[in-house]
């Protein structure tokens, strides 16, 4: 039955994102069918919260079956009747398929097939272990699971909460975007009760949601063979596959960066007007809803975009002819009308309600002192543990070997970009402040690092890409045969 809830209860938030989505990109559609679906379904479980939770705060609509129900069934009718009706002014629209590829020999596709089977088992052991396996992590019935019970019992947007050890006032927890909890307790209305498993279950999908975006993200840059074992490595990252198989909320949060970054990323290398503005309007619908995820993302993900979104409008009016700058100025209207639409609401409820904008945390108060022994943890941390394989060392090389052929290697500039300033900007916040035991423990720290990971393996996939391009030659000038 927790899947047949699951199934349900996900269904018309991914109805409402499908033909959102669908609706955004007009009479350019963009997005490949599968990976459609998912950005659908991201998008449109996280908006359907936020809308619910206006609806909540501003109308009363109590966080009941029915109040779910009802608001669900108006998004979908109305954004369905919007797709309908835009669609009969749309020329019939040509759907994109990914580029032609070689056929991969016959060993390949033995091998593609062993290594899908494998994945398909690891998932299955990950769903086990959300739905079968009592919650342990703190985290977990300290925040999402505990916030998405009050919820389901008290039927309202509890901001004090009393626990069996402590009153949670309007701050700490109840800091963090209602998202996550507000889905659990839907889940758990649609149910009747609250199951763990079943509140649980979401996570596996967010995950899956990851690894459909991050093969189509490369497949559009790329051949069937490096799209696949670019996947692949994703799926062995252990740290990753732990937090995208827990009920903790870094694999969400990793999952809507990395919509947010890959979209950027493909307007900026599209060649075609009209698909570019596609991407951009996409890309602006995945950052603002970055804001109703995590605090964090106000603070270290969306600044990080909106530099990288000027700087690449920059670089394409530089160019000259791929851009002008009304289409720049429409670009921006689309982030700044869209981000503003979530962003100014959720600002307001936590002036109002004194919530923190750290994590958990007050902003200020911080005090900037040398914290001895972050640095050894985060050396130890990043290459002598296991958690993320030899992304590090092979980011550090890729990245060396590609100050040769900088001019020749501008593709993977705005992952790379974004993974670095996130990275690096962390760093202070670990080596001088009191979040230092977030890093001495690898805890804060490494789960951060989760929560860019996927944009960072882009950026590393797509760069040994084009280093292995560089074919090298004989001292006459002929190529060398690979």
């Amino acid at each position: 039955m927790i899947f047949l809830f699951l199934f349900v209860g996900m269904l018309p938030p991914g109805i409402f994102g499908w033909f959102l989505v669908r609706t955004i990109e007009g009479q350019t559609p963009v997005l490949f069918r599968t990976e459609r679906i998912a950005m659908g379904f991201l998008m449109g479980t996280t908006l359907t919260m936020f809308l619910m939770f206006l609806g909540h705060v501003l109308l009363r609509i109590p966080l009941s079956f029915l109040g779910f129900a009802g608001v669900q069934l108006i998004l979908v009718v109305l954004s369905a009747a919007a797709h309908v009706g835009l669609r009969t002014r749309w020329k019939k629209p040509k759907m994109p398929v990914p580029p032609v590829s070689d056929p991969l020999p016959r060993w390949a596709r033995m091998l593609a097939v062993i290594l899908g089977v494998w994945v398909l088992v690891k998932l299955a052991a990950g769903l086990v272990l959300l739905t079968a396996t009592p919650i342990y992590f703190d985290d977990v019935f300290n925040n999402w699971n505990m916030r998405g019970k009050i919820f389901f019992v008290t039927e309202r947007l509890a901001l004090n909460i009393e626990t069996g050890n402590d009153v949670i006032g309007s701050g700490g927890v109840n800091s963090y975007p209602p998202t996550i909890p507000m889905i659990k307790t839907w889940l758990a209305k649609l149910a009747g009760r609250w199951e763990e498993g079943l509140v649980n279950a979401p996570h596996i999908l967010w995950y899956v949601c990851i690894i459909v975006l991050f093969y189509f993200a490369l497949r559009r840059r790329s051949n069937l063979l490096p799209s696949m074992l670019g996947t692949l490595m994703l799926i062995s990252l252990p740290l990753l596959f732990m937090h995208g198989t827990n009920p903790y909320a870094d694999g969400f949060l990793a999952a809507h960066i990395f919509a947010a970054v890959s979209l950027l990323f493909a307007a900026f290398g599209s060649r075609r007007p009209d698909e570019r503005d596609t991407f951009f309007r996409l890309g602006a619908l995945a950052t603002a809803v970055l804001v109703f995820t995590k605090n964090e993302s106000l603070l270290l993900h969306i600044p990080p975009i909106l530099l990288l979104l000027f700087c690449a409008l920059g670089v394409l009016i530089w160019q000259g002819k791929k851009m002008t700058k009304a289409d720049a100025l429409r670009a921006v209207a689309w982030y700044g009308g869209m981000i503003g639409a979530i962003l100014l609401p959720w600002l307001i409820f936590k002036w109002m309600n004194g919530l923190p904008f750290g994590n958990a945390k007050g902003i200020p108060g911080f005090v900037a002192l040398w914290q001895p022994g972050v640095a050894y943890a985060m050396y130890y941390g990043l290459f002598l543990e296991a958690n993320w394989m030899f992304f590090f060392p092979l980011l550090i090389l890729g990245c060396v070997l590609s100050l040769r052929h900088i001019k020749q290697l501008p593709s993977v500039w705005i992952p790379l970009a974004f993974f670095l300033i996130v990275f690096l900007g962390q760093l202070p916040l670990y080596l001088f402040t009191g979040l230092a035991t977030e890093a001495l423990r690898q805890t804060g720290y490494a789960r951060g690092i989760i929560q860019i990971l996927p944009v960072g393996l882009l950026a590393l996939v797509l760069m040994y890409r084009d280093l292995l391009r560089k074919v090298p030659t004989d001292p006459r000038g002929s190529k060398v045969p690979k």
